[in-house]
Order: C-alpha cells, then structure tokens, then sequence
C-alpha cells in the first residue's frame, strides 16, 4: 500500500513511521526509500507525549454457539484498519479455535481478538465494536429457549456470545512475562561482529 507521509520527531530529528494511504501509522526504528521516492512529511506531535504511540495491546476473548463462517472450525478473521471506525489506526484480529483443541466446552468455540491500540478505553472499544460486527448479543438464561429455537429456523443468524471479557494490557508487561531480565526496547548499538579466526586452532 502507498505511503502518504512520513511521521518525523522535530525534537529528535528522527523519522518514527510512515503513514499508509488508508490512514494507518506503521512506526519502525528505520525506514529505507528510494531517493526518487517522494513523500510529504507529517510532523508527529513535539510535547513528549507518547500517547500517540501503540503501547498497549487490546484483547477479548468470546465462547460462542456456532462457528463464524459454516463449515469451518478454525479461522482466522481481520477487521482492516477504519473499517469498523473512522479513528481505527490498528488492524483487528480475531482467531477462532474449535473445541477439539481443548480451549472451550464441546461443541462451543472461542474467538480471541486481539489490537493495538494508545489508551485503554479505545482499545476496549474497538474490541467490541468486532464482537458487535460478528455476534449476536450476549445470551441471558430467559432467552435461551427462544434463542435456540430461533437458530434453527434461521440458518444465516450470526453466532451467539455465551461468555465474553475485554481487557487491555501494557506492551512492556507482555515483554517482562515473555523476555524477563531483558530491557524494553534498547537503544541501538554498534553491531560487534565476532572475529572469524578467533576459535581457529594455533
């Protein structure tokens, strides 16, 4: 996808990312373009604010009735970024599991959705504006029967939530489980290359 601008740091005189045609913010430590390649540059806020940043990790995990698409038990499905909201600058994705791999009753499946995202409250509304776009309200006790009856005289009638929770973690907690002892993100170094010669024998 083209990029439509470059996002600069005017503090550190660094770039941060780029931003795609289709509104998304790809932030990397380094980019490399061709010198015939043009783009205008957007100037990323100069406060130390960091809140523009994707530093937590929206999540949410739903059991439900019946698969997302038929005849499929194991899916992957990604909401594009702006495809549920105008603000969306994360992709959203969602992996369905069947029961055959022990994560839910039988005959039940799990959704884990998972995105990006700045602050918590946008992150957990993102999350379930996608349960709202593939599922049907969360079931209560009373409506079971009906809800039952009305699945099978509709064949088309979207997945029904059982069980659901939406959270949000921080990056650098998820980095801590996964790399313990490690730091976050260190700065760049000079690469140490290892002398060729120096396990020869004498």
């Amino acid at each position: 996808m083209p990029i439509s601008a470059l996002l600069m740091d005017e503090e550190r005189k660094n770039c941060l990312g780029a931003r795609l045609t289709s509104g998304q913010d790809i932030l990397c430590q380094q980019l490399i373009l061709d010198p015939s390649y043009k783009v205008p540059i957007l100037d990323a806020p100069s406060d130390g604010s960091d809140s523009n940043l994707l530093r937590k990790v929206a999540r949410g995990i739903c059991i439900i009735s019946k698969s997302v698409k038929q005849d499929s038990s194991n899916l992957l499905i990604v909401f594009p970024p702006k495809s549920l909201e105008e603000q969306q600058i994360a992709a959203i994705r969602g992996l369905q599991l069947s029961s055959n791999l022990a994560v839910c009753p039988p005959g039940l499946f799990m959704v884990y959705l998972s995105t990006p995202c700045a602050d918590t409250s946008t992150g957990k509304q993102y999350i379930k504006k996608a349960i709202d776009a593939l599922f049907a309200p969360q079931a209560s006790d009373s409506l079971e029967g009906h809800l039952e009856e009305t699945s099978e005289n509709n064949e088309d009638l979207r997945p029904t939530v059982i069980w659901s929770c939406v959270y949000v973690q921080e990056i650098t907690e998820l980095f801590a489980d996964i790399c313990p002892n490690e730091e976050f993100l260190p700065k760049k170094s000079a690469a140490v290359y290892a002398d060729d010669d120096s396990d020869s024998a004498e």
